[in-house]
């Protein structure tokens, strides 16, 4: 499988930023793309969002992150364009979770 990464800056104080990368996307993460698909509505349309789907998609890249950040830690400190596209490559990375198949024999 090739190598990729997904990362996440988040902005501290002093301009200080501290940068996440997660090199596989965890199998229970499903479950939650899923809902949070559900209630966002489908990709490619136009999203809707309301409080409820924020906090979602919040805990959802948090733990797609190993908890190494609380949900008030990105909600406050990362781009919102950022966290938009980490969900997008997960999404992408579930629907495709194979994208260089080996060759047949």
């Amino acid at each position: 499988m090739a190598d990729f990464s997904i990362e996440l800056t988040l902005n501290g104080p002093e301009d200080k930023k501290k940068t996440y990368r997660r090199s596989f996307v965890p199998f229970r993460l499903l479950k939650e793309a899923v809902k949070i698909q559900k209630l966002a509505g489908q990709l490619g349309e136009e999203m809707s969002f309301d409080e409820e789907t924020v906090d979602n998609l919040a805990d959802f890249v948090v733990a797609f992150y190993g908890d190494q950040f609380t949900r008030e830690e990105l909600l406050n400190s990362a781009e919102l364009s950022e966290v938009m596209g980490v969900f997008n490559q997960i999404v992408s990375r579930i629907g495709n979770p194979n994208p260089n198949p080996p060759p047949a024999a």
